[in-house]
């Protein structure tokens, strides 16, 4: 079960990439979770750590070349400095990363440790009693993704550049979909570009590559972790053995601190595969031997399961522990079901979940909460109105893009055709293909929100999985290949107009930079020759880090009329502010 050497492989270059980009982001916060219990709050020392740390990864992973290690540590800072640099000048606009996570992110760069000091005993402390505020769930929450965010946060004095852990996991799952797509030597190279690229760009990524939204990065963890899994049941002694353990303790560990419901989404995924090795190998061994030969690999899933929440949950599910007397501070299940259901239009609040889910795939796309009446449209066809909705990160109704009923329907119809089609697949192919149809009709039956586009994002495994098997018929040539070639094609126009929305919007943000830093600019001015009184819109408490980026300090937070007030920041969501002299 050891890895053998990439240095021979064509495609080592490109997921050596992969793997030192995850590798950071992944040190950012399992480096930070063990300096938190030294009492060692994060500094640019982090970062340091956490690419020398990815550095010796892509190292043993080369096969010890020093050569490749150099190159990919290089691009790969270059790819962070760029993600860095394009983040940096869009400031986040989304519900979600202003309310909470911005704000959170700020308080971990300026020397908050979670484990050992709540949110507010913090914010109260260190002058920001403006923060105290905010809902009990500011602090009990996960906080992967923030504290990622503040380490990149501390190597740049930007907030607005911290939220670059979606564009690295962009890239860094990217190259690795190439190289194991490319390693089963089913597809061309343009193909596995072009299967790569659909299952990291679709609406929710770009929509969410601009924000702090973490749903796209706790996504791309499943990702993760479904590409090993699928590895180590077709390659079980293959080459990139070793590098599959590494990615699924990777993705557990990160992804149990992203969002509450991670590890049931994991856990449905792994033990779904465990359980199937398991069968394989009852029907050859029998129990007893079976039970051995899978000991080591039950073990690495206990040990993962046990870092994920000791370690790098420290600062979650320990510190709610300390400070609430909860791991999870109060929260459950049956809670979040109902968080969920009641942000939910009324047309959709009294649905089962199946039904709710099927009835969001089939409707016209819409963030309007207060919708009464279902809006369901063919597929194929969209509606002026959706399109301004398709740009929003978290869309609650048909939020997968205006044109995925239609994509969705093709991927499923193909994938099922193939499975009664083709027989020329081998059995394993086909069971591991009806066991995934199987867990995606239970999770929605019983995991709430996943009618929600941020929720369910396993969506875009389809189209993936159906062009891979379209692309891997026409390379082979078999019966139908023209039809399947024109299906393969639709299919890919259809992905490409479904994220054109999500691409006006990502370029319509950048152009907004350069207005909202003039006003912050002229704001700076006014601060420094005057006492100024600032109140922001909507509990939008993350704005005020942009301010202490700009090192303006000089205000006091008050009750300013929006009505009657001297000015405002931002183009939406405003910070208010008065002139007291």
């Amino acid at each position: 079960m050891m890895i053998n050497s990439i240095k021979k492989q064509e495609c080592s270059y490109i997921l050596l990439q992969g793997i030192f980009l995850i590798s950071v982001l992944f040190f950012a916060l399992f480096v930070s979770s063990i300096l938190f219990m030294f009492h060692i709050s994060i500094t640019s020392i982090n970062f340091l750590l956490a690419v020398l740390c990815s550095v010796a990864i892509t190292f043993y992973f080369s096969g010890g070349s020093i050569k490749k290690t150099v190159i990919t540590a290089v691009v790969g800072l270059l790819i962070i400095s760029v993600s860095l640099f394009l983040c940096m000048h869009v400031y986040d606009w989304s519900w979600d990363g202003n309310a909470y996570r911005k704000a959170r992110t700020g308080l971990l760069k300026y020397g908050w440790n979670p484990i050992y000091e709540t949110y507010f005993d913090f914010a109260i402390s260190n002058n920001m009693s403006f923060l105290k505020s905010a809902g009990i769930w500011y602090d009990t929450s996960p906080k992967a993704s923030e504290i990622i965010a503040a380490v990149f946060y501390a190597i740049t004095n930007n907030v607005e550049a911290a939220k670059c852990y979606t564009f690295i996991s962009i890239c860094s799952l990217f190259c690795i979909s190439f190289a194991f797509l490319f390693e089963t030597k089913m597809l061309k190279k343009w193909q596995c570009v072009l299967c790569s690229l659909t299952a990291v760009i679709y609406p929710a990524s770009l929509a969410q590559s601009l924000t702090y939204y973490n749903d796209v990065l706790l996504g791309f963890m499943l990702y993760l972790c479904f590409i090993a899994l699928l590895y180590l049941t077709f390659f079980f002694n293959g080459q990139y053995n070793l590098l599959s353990w590494y990615f699924i303790f990777i993705s557990i560990n990160i992804g149990f601190n992203i969002k509450l419901s991670m590890p049931l989404f994991l856990a449905i995924l792994c033990l779904t595969f465990f359980s199937y090795w398991i069968y394989l190998k009852l029907k050859i061994y029998g129990l007893y031997k079976t039970f051995f030969y899978y000991k080591k690999t039950f073990i690495f899933f206990i040990i993962s399961v046990m870092s994920g929440f000791f370690i790098t949950g420290s600062t979650y599910y320990i510190s709610n522990y300390f400070h609430y007397g909860h791991p999870f501070g109060g929260s459950s299940a049956g809670g979040i079901a109902d968080e969920i259901t009641n942000q939910m239009p009324p047309a959709f609040k009294n649905m089962s979940y199946f039904v709710r889910f099927l009835c969001s795939l089939f409707s016209r796309t819409n963030n309007n909460l207060s919708l009464e009446k279902l809006e369901l449209k063919l597929p194929f066809s969209f509606f002026s109105g959706e399109i301004a909705w398709a740009q929003e990160p978290a869309v609650r109704i048909a939020g997968w893009g205006i044109f995925f009923s239609a994509i969705f329907l093709i991927s499923i119809g193909f994938i099922l055709f193939d499975l009664v089609e083709n027989k020329d697949r081998t059995s394993k192919f086909k069971q591991v293909l009806i066991i995934l149809l199987l867990i995606f009709v239970i999770s929605v039956c019983i995991i709430p929100g996943l009618s929600w586009s941020k929720y369910n994002q396993v969506m875009f495994w389809f189209p993936v999985t159906a062009l891979i098997l379209l692309f891997d018929a026409i390379n082979c040539n078999l019966k139908y290949s023209h039809v399947k070639s024109f299906f393969a094609g639709i299919l890919v126009v259809l992905l490409i107009l479904n994220i054109i929305p999500n691409l006006n919007k990502t370029i319509a943000l950048f152009k907004e930079y350069d207005v909202v830093y003039t006003q912050i600019e002229e704001f700076k001015d006014i601060t420094e020759k005057n006492n100024v009184e600032v109140k922001q819109q909507s509990d939008f408490y993350g704005r005020f880090f942009n301010l202490f980026d700009m090192g303006i300090t000089n205000w006091v937070y008050g009750d300013v009329n929006p009505e009657n007030c001297t000015g405002k920041l931002f183009n939406n969501k405003y910070i208010y502010y008065n002139i007291l002299n």
